[in-house]
């Protein structure tokens, strides 16, 4: 097995500070030759097209597109749909089609925060604790949001403090030169610290092919410092702590590596899917370098604490297909949303989770 040279983190600890590149080598993880495989039950809830789904506390959050109202609100407890808001229109309490931004739900002055991304542009954080008690949608607060193909916006635990997680980008995608992907962690207008990933980028065919093989997916540990980040073509899991600087690299045996040329005629397959990442453990389904032709692609889900050690692993089945995940804390159970069929379900992890699990 070869040793795979991962280069991570170039790091601005302040702006009046040098510039210094952090070396990481990515920890091989073999997965298990066998999973167990779990049952999924159905999940029928009255939903007109259904994107991608989170959940707090008692409370599941459903992006669709249905322009009466975009954000589904239902209980956990009976499955019984709450209300509907984010209605479609340019008012400022209406969406014109809202993402979630990084999946992040927060709690203030015991109100529930939810942010979200309005028209791919614009960061409108939505109070659904003032929305539930009035019958209507109640923006708390909006801020421009960086194209929503370019970077995510994570909010920190302080007030002001933002987290852009920018994709590789480039001046011309066509000619290049690929610029690598970085997180600025900011508050209010002054940035604190930038960390730049992988000055090595794998050398393509194309340079524009870059810009699809490093796309990731970011997520931020509730009330934590932690950013975990996995990647969709090839599997690699990053932790870092914001803060400080401190990361550990993961790595999937026998898939693909930055030390890798790629051509139009080895393109990687799909490797990481959506994750989700609790006060200590890391939830992340794992497509196994399916191709997209295939309609249905072999997933499993692999759980990890927060120092990415991999704690258990279950096969979802092979009449699954997931793009969207959340977890129920309180029964330790996994919700999905396969988008393409518009359908969702769930699965019981509580077997595959530890007793520490409790804590959540």
């Amino acid at each position: 097995m070869k040793k795979i040279a991962f280069v991570c983190f170039l790091s601005l600890i302040l702006i009046s500070c040098g510039d210094k590149y952090f070396t990481l080598d990515a920890e091989e993880l073999v997965l298990p030759e066998s999973f167990v495989e779990i049952d999924h039950e159905p999940l029928n809830l009255n939903i007109m097209g259904s994107n991608d789904l989170i959940i707090y506390d008692t409370l599941m959050f459903v992006i669709t597109s249905n322009p009466d109202g975009h954000l589904y609100v239902f209980s956990t407890n009976t499955k019984r749909l709450l209300m509907q808001l984010c209605k479609q229109g340019r008012a400022s309490n209406e969406f014109m089609q809202p993402f979630f931004s990084a999946k992040q739900i927060l709690a203030n002055n015991s109100s529930i925060l939810l942010p979200l991304v309005n028209n791919a542009t614009q960061l409108k954080v939505v109070n659904i604790s003032e929305s539930l008690k009035t019958g209507n949608t109640i923006v708390e607060y909006t801020e421009p949001h960086p194209f929503v193909s370019d970077a995510s916006v994570l909010i920190g635990d302080s007030e002001g403090d933002r987290l852009i997680a920018w994709d590789p980008r480039s001046d011309n995608p066509f000619e290049g030169p690929i610029h690598a992907p970085k997180i600025e962690y900011k508050n209010k207008d002054k940035v604190l610290k930038t960390y730049r990933f992988f000055p090595k980028l794998m050398e393509t065919e194309q340079d524009f092919e870059v810009l699809n093989l490093c796309a990731w997916t970011t997520r931020k540990q509730p009330e934590g410092d932690l950013i975990v980040q996995t990647f969709y073509r090839m599997g690699y899991l990053l932790i870092t702590n914001y803060k400080t600087g401190e990361s550990k690299a993961i790595h999937i045996a026998g898939t693909p590596t930055f030390d890798d040329y790629i051509s139009k005629d080895n393109l990687p397959g799909r490797y990481f899917g959506d994750v989700v990442v609790t006060k200590n453990r890391i939830i992340a389904i794992y497509l196994g370098g399916s191709s997209i032709r295939e309609s249905i692609v072999p997933q499993h889900i692999l759980i990890f604490d927060l120092a990415g050690n991999l704690l258990s692993s279950a096969f979802l089945g092979k009449d699954v297909a997931i793009h969207s995940i959340a977890y129920d804390e309180n029964t330790k159970t996994l919700y999905a949303a396969d988008i393409m069929k518009d359908t969702m379900c769930t699965f019981d992890i509580s077997k595959l989770m530890t007793s520490n699990d409790s804590a959540d």
